[in-house]
């Protein structure tokens, strides 16, 4: 949950996302993963708002009876760009139904959110993938780092990959 109400017009967490984009002017977004697409809206609409950027959304739109799904509803196997009309966007997200490794970008990004394989192994590959396409002085998030929980998929392990990669003050300098 984004802690969002919308009742409210409260965004939640979305709020950092959008702020974040507003302040840094990416020209490239990518976004990996996202079960009904609340992120890569948000960035959307904050590239929308300043004038300029794209976003890339990667998803395999698994469904949540598929292996590895970690909560994917199956919408991105068929969604257009008109999925994102309603919030004036289908101009500015692109969506790529695959998965990561077939992702090919001659862009490199100013900003990656990462929400896709939340198993230790696979926000690993996916940080990795993904480290190769961020620009040097770009950002890098990962959705659910306190998250430990078991799951029919298996063990949620982002929170480990971020304990592992920011456990000495060296790699915390780089991210």
């Amino acid at each position: 949950n984004h802690n969002n109400d919308y009742a409210k017009n409260n965004l939640g967490f979305g709020l950092f996302h959008y702020a974040f984009i507003r302040n840094i002017r990416p020209a490239n977004v990518l976004v990996v993963g996202s079960q009904r697409g609340y992120v890569p809206s948000i960035c959307g609409v904050a590239c929308r708002d300043e004038g300029a950027g794209t976003v890339d959304f990667v998803d395999a739109g698994y469904s949540i009876d598929e292996t590895n799904a970690w909560g994917g509803v199956g919408i991105w196997k068929t969604a257009k760009k008109d999925y994102w009309e309603p919030v004036g966007c289908q101009n500015i997200i692109r969506i790529h139904n695959m998965r990561l490794e077939n992702f090919s970008s001659p862009s490199k990004y100013q900003y990656i959110y990462i929400d896709g394989d939340h198993s230790y192994e696979g926000v690993k590959h996916d940080f990795h993938f993904c480290e190769k396409l961020l620009a040097h002085d770009g950002y890098m998030a990962l959705h659910d780092i306190t998250v430990e929980k078991e799951t029919k998929y298996g063990k949620c392990g982002v929170k480990r990959f971020w304990e592992e990669i920011t456990a000495d003050h060296e790699a915390r300098k780089s991210f």
